[in-house]
């Protein structure tokens, strides 16, 4: 079976046949195509590294910040507990040193 292609060539028994050439407008749009995708890639691998460093450094953060608010607390605790001072008692004080 023998199938007759444009340019007066068969195919089959080792008669291969040549693509069409490209043309110079495609193989431009195919180049900046594939930089557009390389592009992209790199941004969004870089992206990726980006958030991730972010939530490993606010996670970091955060502990740290925890951390304070419980020794802050312990320490007003302390103090209060130090001067035996109860939290009613200060706000009503300091309204009678305003008043006298």
């Amino acid at each position: 079976m023998y199938i007759l292609i444009a340019g007066g060539r068969y195919t089959g028994f080792g008669n291969t046949v040549d693509p069409p050439p490209k043309q110079q407008t495609n193989e431009l749009f195919d180049t900046a195509l594939s930089s557009l995708s390389q592009g992209w890639s790199m941004f969004s691998i870089a992206a990726s590294k980006v958030a991730s460093k972010a939530t490993e450094n606010a996670v970091k953060l955060g502990e740290i910040a925890s951390q304070k608010a419980v020794e802050l607390g312990g320490t007003v605790s302390e103090k209060v507990m130090e001067h035996n001072i109860r939290p009613c008692s200060i706000s009503i004080y300091t309204v009678g040193m305003v008043d006298g």
